[in-house]
């Protein structure tokens, strides 16, 4: 607690009082704070697998590749709840390497999510982001990347994930549509893609899972691919379900109004409410509803990530005649 403490102080400290961008590494129960031009780049040189690193709010440039199975935490990417912190953004694309097995990255606004062709980054965690741009984890599963996990992200732009197999995409918030999925689990997302007709939501994807997601599209093909499996779904259209599919208790052809509380357009906003017009209505095999507020990880709104959140800061300006600095931060601890 005392080690968390002096993180959160120190962060609150250079982010607000004196505009510098400070990264805290934790190795070994050790804490060691870096400054530098590329504070980030620097304390990832510093870490070996199993560190953390936490970042504050602001921009941080990356290292050319994350080859260690570290867990990284920003501050949160919702301009809701980072008004006191600003949002962490790392600037330019996140690659994995091969040796990422484990990593765990988590509040960080990034353009891109990718690795080199059949790269198995293994039991990965992408949870509470927002990646703007699309994932790229191209391969032909010879090396496949298995159990790994995004969970509550805001994924905007093509999720090409050929290397990929028997991993999970829960409770995102996903734009635009998915390439070369192979046995890997849909649950609890919402879709919105209206963009080419011609198009399919899901490309030339096979043998997965999707169930319990909400898909609010004006296109008339949601997949291409066989042996899917189709469970509580909610459907805007009343799209085909690929070549040989399992299909079980679907909503489709759902008008649009009916279905989400306030959504309008192509793309992703955070202006928007998500949640369903009638909750009770439509169920997932769970008995929760579906779409981002059921299933196994309701999305947390706000997109909180799981370390203590500063809510507010305020630092004076001048010091006391007894030279003390006044110094007030407010802190909500984060059960998950």
């Amino acid at each position: 607690m005392k080690t968390i403490t002096l993180i959160i102080i120190a962060l609150a400290l250079t982010t607000f009082s004196f505009g510098q961008r400070v990264v805290a590494l934790h190795s070994a129960g050790t804490v060691t704070m870096f400054d530098a031009t590329s504070p980030l780049v620097a304390a990832y040189n510093a870490s070996v697998t199993g560190d953390t690193i936490y970042l504050p709010g602001g921009a941080f440039t990356p290292p050319p590749v994350f080859d260690k199975g570290l867990v990284i935490i920003g501050a949160g990417v919702h301009p809701d709840s980072t008004i006191a912190t600003f949002p962490t953004v790392i600037t330019a694309n996140v690659t994995l390497g091969e040796n990422a097995d484990n990593i765990h990255i988590e509040g960080i606004d990034m353009p891109y999510l990718t690795s080199a062709s059949n790269v198995s980054i293994n039991s990965f965690l992408i949870r509470r982001c927002k990646i703007n741009n699309g994932v790229y984890l191209p391969g032909d599963l010879s090396n496949p990347t298995i159990g790994s996990a995004f969970i509550g992200n805001i994924l905007i732009g093509n999720l090409r994930i050929g290397n990929m197999t028997n991993s999970i995409f829960s409770n995102n918030l996903i734009e635009r549509n998915l390439e070369d999925s192979e046995a890997n689990t849909f649950e609890n997302n919402v879709f919105i893609y209206t963009g080419n007709t011609a198009y399919f939501i899901f490309e030339d994807s096979d043998n997965n899972v999707i169930s319990s997601n909400v898909f609010v599209n004006n296109t008339a093909y949601l997949i291409s691919g066989t042996g899917n499996i189709f469970q509580y779904n909610l459907i805007e259209t009343t799209a085909g379900y690929g070549t040989a599919p399992i299909s079980t208790g679907n909503y489709t052809g759902i008008p649009h109004g009916d279905i989400l509380v306030n959504q309008t357009g192509s793309n992703l906003d955070f202006t928007h409410d998500y949640h369903l017009v009638s909750p009770a209505t439509y169920l997932g095999s769970d008995g929760s509803e579906v779409g981002i507020y059921g299933g196994t990880f309701p999305f947390k709104d706000g997109a909180v990530p799981m370390n203590p959140h500063i809510r507010s800061v305020s630092i004076s300006p001048t010091t006391n005649a007894a030279g003390e600095l006044s110094i007030d931060i407010t802190v909500g601890a984060q059960d998950n």
